[in-house]
């Protein structure tokens, strides 16, 4: 018998849970949609939204603080009870 091939694992549906902004994120400065991508360091991979046009734009954010940012603004929306009629 020959050896067996491990089974390639898509590393995007893996780490879907840390990006949950992914697809929604647009470059403030050309307005193309933003990408991501893991930096290896030396704690482990940290992951970064960054523009994909890289010619224009260099800018990268990490996804743990533009997460963070997005759960802010969330707390900060106030709901009316007389538009959600109690």
């Amino acid at each position: 018998m020959g050896k067996k091939r491990k089974a390639r694992v898509n590393v995007f549906t893996e780490i879907d849970i840390h990006l949950p902004l992914r697809g929604f994120l647009t470059c403030q400065r050309c307005g193309k949609p933003l990408s991501v991508s893991g930096s290896r360091g030396n704690g482990g991979v940290y992951y970064y939204y960054h523009c994909q046009s890289v010619k224009l734009c260099k800018k990268r954010f990490r996804t743990e603080t533009a997460n963070e940012i997005f759960v802010k603004q969330l707390s900060q929306i106030a709901v009316n009870a007389l538009i959600i009629g109690n």
